[in-house]
């Protein structure tokens, strides 16, 4: 019972980090909001929620800095 508590509580926890991460990452290109990963490791870390976002929402992902025109 503790561990599946343990699980639950780390799943809680990565989502509201994520939270966090995507309201403090993001851009306006276009009109089109954007969330800005600074690298590949946080894009990956962060990977099932930016799967299950993107399903939900019209965000879009870029990791990076866009390139200014």
């Amino acid at each position: 019972m503790k561990f599946k508590f343990a699980i639950f509580g780390l799943l809680i926890l990565y989502g509201l980090s994520y939270v966090w991460f995507r309201n403090s990452h993001q851009e306006i290109s276009d009109g089109t909001p954007y969330v800005i990963f600074a690298n590949k490791t946080v894009y990956y870390f962060y990977r099932p929620m930016v799967y299950l976002e993107s399903m939900f929402t019209d965000m879009q992902f870029h990791i990076g800095p866009h390139a200014e025109n």
